[in-house]
């Protein structure tokens, strides 16, 4: 059929450190949650809840708002 499988990301090589460095995020910040005791389904809410508000340097919008197209409700949008 002329398919051919590649496990790389040969065309943009930049994609697959971007990936690295999210699980290097990922994976300290769980040991930073378990040295303090927090729950991993806890841990994991908090990280995701910050990773998907936090602003994008290229866009200057978050995920969440890139999805949803408006900005999210969290703890500090709550304060403001």
């Amino acid at each position: 059929c002329g398919v051919q499988h590649f496990t790389t990301a040969p065309y943009q090589p930049e994609s697959y450190g971007e990936a690295e460095r999210f699980v290097r995020t990922f994976k300290s910040s769980m040991k930073k949650s378990q040295m303090e005791g927090i729950a991993k389904s806890e841990a994991l809410q908090q990280l995701l809840v910050s990773y998907r508000s936090t602003p994008l340097p290229l866009s200057n919008k978050s995920p969440f708002e890139l999805l949803h197209n408006r900005p999210p409700r969290n703890t500090l949008s709550l304060l403001l």
